[in-house]
Parts: C-alpha cells; sequence; structure tokens
C-alpha cells in the first residue's frame, strides 16, 4: 500500500487538482474518458517538462517530428 500511494496517487491528486477536485464537464462515459485521457496527457508532458527541462524537451521533439517527416 504505502508503494501504491507513492507511485500512482500523487499522478491522480495532481489531475484532481488541476481539474478544481470537482467533477468531470462531460457526459457520457465515452466522453469523460476523452476529457480524463487529455488530463493524463497534459500531465505527462508537464512531468517530462520538469524532468527534461523546456529546452531538452523541445529538441527531442523536433528531432521526434523529423524521424516522422521522414517515415511519412
Amino acid at each position: 500500500m504505502p508503494q501504491r500511494m507513492c507511485l500512482s496517487e500523487h499522478p491522480f491528486g495532481t489531475i484532481k487538482r488541476a481539474m478544481g477536485a470537482s467533477h468531470f464537464l462531460l457526459r457520457g462515459l465515452r466522453k469523460v474518458a476523452g476529457e480524463f485521457a487529455l488530463f493524463c496527457l497534459g500531465y505527462n508532458i508537464e512531468r517530462a517538462k520538469n524532468l527534461l527541462g523546456f529546452k531538452k524537451m523541445m529538441e527531442l521533439m523536433a528531432e521526434h517530428k523529423l524521424l516522422f517527416l521522414k517515415c511519412g
């Protein structure tokens, strides 16, 4: 339980705080799942920025874009 609290509870608490610890704006399971997925995407991008730094993250994204353009 302590390991679970350290690994999984923090992201959900952060996401709830970002949402205002209230309710979802949309209705219906599919729409709520999409809304939650967007919150998770935003959380992951913010976390990557904090871990890597903005400049390094942008460099990696630019490299990925170039690789994507070469493959497509």
